[in-house]
């Protein structure tokens, strides 16, 4: 996988969400998402697939 230097928010600037998830499916680290990312972002979407996965 290519290194990346960084990730761009959504217009709205706040909107992780389908980027967190396709790093997250082609199997980036864990420990790279917590740098790459705001935190806040990270847990909003921890939480949310938490979610989906109960439903």
């Amino acid at each position: 996988m290519p290194v990346t230097r960084g990730v761009h928010a959504s217009p709205e600037g706040h909107d992780y969400d389908r980027q967190i998830a396709t790093l997250h499916q082609v199997g980036a680290p864990a420990d790279w998402m917590a740098r790459a990312f705001p935190e806040q972002a990270v847990q909003h979407h921890d939480r949310h697939s938490q979610a989906e996965r109960l439903r």
